[in-house]
């Protein structure tokens, strides 16, 4: 792409929680600003001065003086003050230039202009549509750049529309009746859609801010363009995700559910795919342009691909337990004694991300939470029958009474083997054998007490009493007289359709389990209501990415021994979670709009 248009920013704006309870967010952040900038200008230029919020994220180092930092837009500076002036700014580090960020009605604009040559393409008789595999974040994205430049893509789901799908998980949850088509992981909108609607991420990408602006496009809360950490809820994304799949139906797409990828023909390049109906007929479509977007879960894609000769890698991934806590426990721990008096409309349940090295006989381990969901739930995440595992969801207003995260320990080739498939048979094994422990979709669970207690041996305790200062940390919770009758409330299990009390010490390899066990004394040193006596653990949490990589060649992102054939997002391998799939999926959609529209990477220019 070419260079972008620049913003004037200005960072690091401080603003105390007590002065916007005083004046009112927007006042109280003028005034921080005309402070900063009082010394270079006059006041009655500040008074004209503009901003928009580009970020704001909270600060607890001191509970008792909490604040917001603020990155602003200032998008009349350079009018105001002045060239001179300006370049004074910008030496003095006070304001900084970079990038804007992408608007979704610009780039439309930009996108329909290929429509002649996008026309052009499709109508040789030798050019075929584009077609996306998978209607996940990353797919979703593909295929609506590809509608919009007007390549009218087909898209294949092996999992059913949302509305059907939702139905089907609530009779999983009510009556555990399970649909291996048509569950948490598979169906439109991907696993995201049955999660929290977290979209942050770690990836650093121009493309980020056009995904969220996509998404508030079509009914997110503008706030997800500006927050620390935004979601947007699995309640608020299902209908976003039914309306750009309308819209790229509008445009000339087609959305095909209940159709899966069985067969694909390379020769060795792209030829055709086959495809399975609902009704078992199989249909074979011919194509050049491939999209392969599948979630985590497609093991047998990557049985298909593998038999097809396609180069895939084992990667690494992480398992364990959900674990449940008091959400006001969580959020007296993490806003301090005051927590209630804060300006709750603004910051929402409290979150938590913790982590830490345990030692097991000599070899280090990494133990961290994942993909926590403030006042949410565990959920059946199952996607085979005759197998069990759980995730986390959240609704928009994270109004449920416990908090809960995966707690989850790294895993490698020695605990499963070197083999290609090992470790996805590794998730598998473990998956079925949760599920063999009751017989049903009901989750085996514990309390975090217990499963220490039955993990760890007499050397593992004796170590960790010293290591964590574990009676210290109970006596800080006594001493704290609300925060210690908030751990003593029972937390209820909040999965369905039910859970079964079981040993859950016996379900991993005894080095994961000895890892978990002592991370989780770790981890509740760093929170102190973490691992309460009342805790649970949910199993298992194995979920967490894909265990393999499609292998494809960093600039055409085409498979590195298939022309015309994309890998793309999670399930490929090149993303972890909602916005950055969802950036993969951009990405790989004008790759195939530059070769079908015999484009220059310039005329990309999405600004």
């Amino acid at each position: 792409m070419s260079e972008k248009k620049q913003n004037y920013t200005i960072g690091s704006l401080k603003v105390s929680l007590d002065k916007i309870k005083q004046l009112g967010e927007s006042k109280a952040i003028e005034l921080e600003l005309h402070k900063k900038l009082l010394t270079m200008l006059a006041k009655k230029e500040l008074v004209k001065l503009e901003y928009t919020v580009l970020k704001r994220s909270l600060d607890l180092r001191k509970k008792m003086q909490a604040s917001f930092i603020y990155k602003l837009a200032l998008p009349n500076l350079e009018e105001i003050a002045g060239h001179t002036l300006l370049r004074q700014l910008l030496e003095k580090n006070i304001v900084t230039c970079e990038a804007a960020n992408y608007v979704w009605s610009k780039v439309q604009a930009k996108l329909s202009a290929f429509g002649e040559r996008s026309a052009a393409y499709l109508a040789n008789s030798d050019s075929k549509r584009p077609i996306v595999v998978g209607f996940g974040p990353a797919g979703i994205f593909a295929a609506l750049l590809l509608a919009e430049a007007g390549l009218k893509p087909i898209v294949i789901e092996r999992g059913e529309a949302i509305d059907k799908r939702v139905k089907d998980f609530q009779l999983l949850q009510t009556e555990g009746k399970f649909n291996p088509n048509s569950n948490a992981q598979f169906g439109e909108g991907g696993a995201g859609c049955f999660s929290d609607g977290k979209l942050g991420t770690r990836i650093k990408d121009d493309l980020l801010s056009l995904v969220l602006d996509v998404l508030v496009s079509f009914g997110a809360d503008k706030s997800i363009l500006w927050r620390q950490n935004p979601h947007v809820g699995t309640d608020k994304l299902r209908p976003i995700i039914k309306q750009i799949r309308q819209h790229i139906i509008a445009l000339g797409g087609e959305v095909r559910f209940s159709t899966k990828l069985v067969d694909i023909e390379l020769e060795p390049n792209l030829r055709s795919i086959t495809v399975e109906k609902a009704d078992s007929t199989r249909e074979k479509i011919v194509c050049t342009q491939l999209i392969l977007a599948p979630g985590h879960s497609a093991r047998d894609l990557y049985h298909l691909l593998y038999a097809k000769g396609q180069k895939l890698s084992a990667k690494a991934f992480a398992v364990g337990f959900r674990i449940e806590q008091k959400q006001k426990a969580v959020n007296l721990v993490q806003y301090g004694p005051d927590y209630e008096n804060l300006l709750t409309e603004l910051l929402g349940p409290a979150e938590y991300h913790l982590a830490c090295k345990v030692d097991v006989d000599g070899e280090e381990r990494r133990v961290y939470t994942f993909c926590m969901c403030p006042g949410g739930e565990v959920i059946a995440s199952a996607s085979e029958s005759g197998a069990l595992c759980v995730n986390g969801m959240s609704y928009q207003e994270r109004a449920a009474e416990n908090a809960n995260a995966a707690v989850i320990c790294a895993v490698n080739s020695k605990d499963f083997g070197e083999d290609l498939f090992a470790g996805m048979n590794f998730q598998a094994q473990v998956e079925q054998a949760a599920y063999q422990m009751i017989g049903s979709y009901n989750a085996p669970y514990m309390k975090v007490c217990d499963f220490v207690e039955k993990s760890l041996n007499q050397v593992d305790k004796a170590a960790l009493f010293k290591e964590t200062d574990f009676a210290e940390n109970l006596q800080v919770v006594k001493a704290d007289k609300v925060l210690h009758e908030l751990c003593q409330l029972d937390v209820k299990p909040s999965y369905l359709p039910g859970v079964v009390a079981k040993d859950l010490s016996q379900l991993y390899p005894a080095i994961i389990t000895r890892a978990l066990a002592k991370g989780i004394l770790k981890l509740n040193k760093q929170m102190h209501c973490f691992a309460s006596s009342k805790s649970n653990l949910i199993a298992p949490e194995t979920r967490t990415s894909a265990p393999l990589r499609i292998e494809r060649d960093k600039d055409s992102l085409m498979a590195v021994s298939a022309m015309g054939l994309y890998p793309c997002g999670e399930g490929a391998g090149y993303a972890g979670g909602i916005s950055s799939a969802a950036v993969d999926g951009l990405k790989t959609a004008l790759k195939i709009i530059t070769n079908c529209c015999e484009a220059d990477i310039s005329e990309l220019d999405l600004m």
